[in-house]
């Protein structure tokens, strides 16, 4: 009776212990990214090798990201940064600053989805 106690409330530790830490990883790469992001937003024209580097970052990190979120949510950013590098190679600089926008909504609004909130438990 008690080995059968120990092994529920060590796998009720481990669950928990595994959430808090997807959670506190998916908060620290969602930080870290919009931090990337965020000198973007106040640029008029953008260097092509400067948005190279974040795609790169991105490719890395959404690997392990996939294991916690859905890659429909993760390829959204993964397409627009490359829309991205397109519109910067072409110096249609308009419409660079549009996706930067949009992808840094994305990393605020996939981050804020997957935090423990109250609306987010019901």
């Amino acid at each position: 009776m008690k080995y059968k106690l120990t092994l529920v409330i060590l796998a009720c530790v481990i669950l928990i212990g595994g959430s808090i830490a997807e959670t506190v990883y998916i908060d620290k790469t969602f930080d870290a990214f919009e931090k990337k992001v965020e000198p973007l937003l106040c640029q008029e024209e953008y260097s092509f090798e400067e948005v190279n580097e974040l795609s790169k970052w991105w490719a890395k990190k959404s690997e392990t990201l996939e294991i916690f979120i859905s890659v429909l949510q993760l390829n959204e950013i993964t397409v627009t940064l490359g829309e991205l590098e397109g519109a910067v190679r072409k110096e249609d600089y308009d419409s660079a600053s549009a996706l930067v926008d949009r992808i840094y909504e994305y990393a605020v609004r996939i981050k804020d989805m997957y935090m423990v909130k109250f609306n987010n438990i019901l």
